[in-house]
């Protein structure tokens, strides 16, 4: 975790300068709240750096943990809801596109930027994110003591 710190805080600080600039210099409406926003922000560069931490341990080599990676992340752009929506999408693409954080981040983009949606209605992809996030850490958690084990 000390190696991913500094990305985590790099990104945080590039996003909140970001959606600064975007909200006052170029006008983009916030129908909801900041506060929302850098929460999410906050919770999908976790949950993506906890991603990358476990294709990094469970890939023996850096080209599979890149492959696996991919593997993963490849599809799930094209069924984030971007390009065509979310809720036309059969199970498997919506499943699929669950998967990843980025996900559930657009969501709260485009919830808190304009949707204007109530605190309740703001809280899903926040939930969808957490668990993610508790997916992932007890996966981590699991390879480091199967690794831990192995060199004992």
């Amino acid at each position: 975790m000390g190696r991913i710190f500094p990305y985590f805080i790099y990104f945080l600080f590039c996003l909140i300068l970001f959606d600064t600039v975007l909200i006052n210099y170029f006008n983009l409406p916030l129908n909801g709240h900041f506060v929302l926003l850098q929460l999410g922000s906050m919770g999908f560069i976790l949950t993506a750096c906890l991603y990358g931490i476990f294709f990094g341990l469970v890939g023996s080599t850096l080209a599979q943990a890149y492959g696996g990676a991919s593997l993963l992340a490849s599809p799930c752009f094209g069924f984030t809801g971007l390009i065509f929506p979310r809720i036309s999408m059969n199970a498997f693409a919506y499943i699929w596109g669950a998967l990843l954080p980025v996900t559930w981040y657009i969501q709260i983009r485009l919830d808190q930027t304009l949707r204007k949606p109530n605190f309740i209605t703001s809280l899903e992809p926040f939930v969808y994110l957490f668990v993610q996030f508790s997916v992932m850490s007890i996966l981590i958690t699991l390879v480091l003591r199967k690794i831990r084990r192995r060199l004992i």
